[in-house]
């Protein structure tokens, strides 16, 4: 009797797959806070004390930035030769500057924290651009597969291979394809197993089944099991 073969090597599964809506998702909500930082940045240039106090480098606008600014302008005014209560007027001034100024450093500063790779230019018109948006979002979506996979998967491997060993041992031998379903659960009893090979239950004729079966409900079932199989239909 010829044995069975277990030759086979189970493809490796990539260690890691990208899902694509959240892909687009995360690409998304990249181009939802880029947005957010241009729009925020054109508002700070549109206050004209800070106008032209921002730093060159865009990534440089964030709290401490804020912080510096206004305390440096609160000190000049301190040594301004002018009334206390026109000094106080000019501090005050400053305060609600950096109060309106808060949340679009606020902005800006979250997209780098967010996006610390990310390479944001300044344009010749003064408009804002992501220069590397493929490189910040080509780990979007990406998900690492579980060395489990890789278990389960050789397993399903295996099973088809070995469906395959013995649906070509069964063509081979003239031996009638019972549904997987319908006779696994009953294939631990060895009694069972040698009753029905006994009674002629598995074994073809020549041109044909058995005659004591009913041919049109076999080639029906045939039929069902080649396509919950996933292989061709050839009777």
């Amino acid at each position: 009797m010829e044995k069975l073969t277990n030759e086979y090597k189970t493809p490796t599964l990539p260690s890691f797959v990208v899902n694509s809506q959240r892909k687009r998702d995360n690409e998304a909500k990249l181009s939802g806070l880029a947005i957010e930082m241009s729009n925020a940045y054109n508002a700070l240039r549109g206050m004209p004390d800070l106008r032209y106090a921002l730093p060159q480098n865009i990534n440089e606008i964030n709290q401490d930035w804020l912080s510096g600014e206004i305390e440096r302008r609160q000190k000049g005014i301190k040594k301004l030769p002018l009334p206390q209560g026109d000094k106080a007027e000019l501090m005050e001034k400053w305060d609600g500057i950096g109060v309106t100024a808060q949340p679009y450093v606020t902005s800006i500063s979250s997209f780098f924290e967010a996006y610390p790779d990310a390479k944001v230019v300044i344009n010749n018109d003064d408009t804002v651009s992501l220069a590397n948006f493929e490189e910040v979002s080509a780990d979007f979506g990406k998900i690492e597969v579980p060395a489990l996979a890789q278990e389960h998967f050789n397993r399903f491997c295996a099973l088809k291979h070995a469906l395959k060993e013995l649906r070509d041992f069964e063509a081979e031998n003239g031996i009638y394809s019972f549904s997987l379903g319908e006779f696994l659960p009953k294939t631990s009893s060895p009694q069972f197993f040698a009753e029905v090979w006994a009674s002629g239950n598995f074994l073809k004729l020549q041109g044909g089944y058995v005659k004591c079966r009913d041919t049109e409900r076999d080639m029906a079932r045939a039929k069902s099991l080649c396509m919950s199989e996933g292989r061709q239909y050839e009777f």
